[in-house]
């Protein structure tokens, strides 16, 4: 566009003609396509009507310029298909992401660490610390019984001794019976 004529650059910028009709009507593929690319959609700019009512294809009609005939035949035939842009844009954002997982891939493979994957560190160390934590508890509960088993043991030993103490206080022993003959 910057080599076109001052002629076209005029044109451009009394607002006769937008950059795509320029492109059509001097034949620069390369910039109608990437003119055409950078739309929302490619039905907008090819519909798209300049200060006369012209269309992008009007424009290469007139000046036969028959590469943008042909790439715009190309883009009418597949907006015609039942693949709509819907399904055009999933596609892409399917490409998207596995160019994403891809970028992943090399930056994990040159020791890069992701957010996602700080996180996933950050949870881990968590819950180490959180077993830890109660694995001590568990084992001073553990320690806890242990000595409370004990000391029941000795209660438990203790009240034995003192029944047979208390038995040995209360019935004294039985005496013989004298026969008063």
């Amino acid at each position: 566009m910057v080599r076109w004529s001052s002629n076209c650059l005029q044109q451009l910028k009394e607002g006769k003609d937008d950059r795509a009709h320029l492109a059509a009507k001097e034949g620069h593929l390369h910039c109608f396509k990437f003119l055409v690319s950078k739309m929302a959609t490619a039905m907008h700019t090819l519909k798209a009507r300049n200060d006369q009512g012209e269309t992008p294809r009007d424009l290469a009609e007139r000046f036969y310029k028959d590469n943008i005939l042909q790439y715009i035949d190309s883009v009418e035939k597949e907006d015609e298909r039942p693949e709509t842009q819907e399904v055009r844009a999933y596609r892409k954002i399917q490409e998207l992401q596995q160019l994403l997982e891809i970028a992943y891939s090399n930056y994990r493979q040159l020791g890069g660490i992701t957010e996602e994957e700080k996180k996933m560190k950050k949870e881990e160390r968590e819950v180490e610390k959180a077993m830890r934590e109660l694995e001590a508890q568990l084992e001073y509960e553990r320690v806890r019984r242990e000595k409370l088993e004990s000391q029941l043991d000795d209660y438990r030993a203790e009240i034995s001794r003192l029944r047979e103490s208390l038995e040995k206080t209360r019935a004294p022993p039985a005496l013989p019976m004298v026969s008063a003959t």
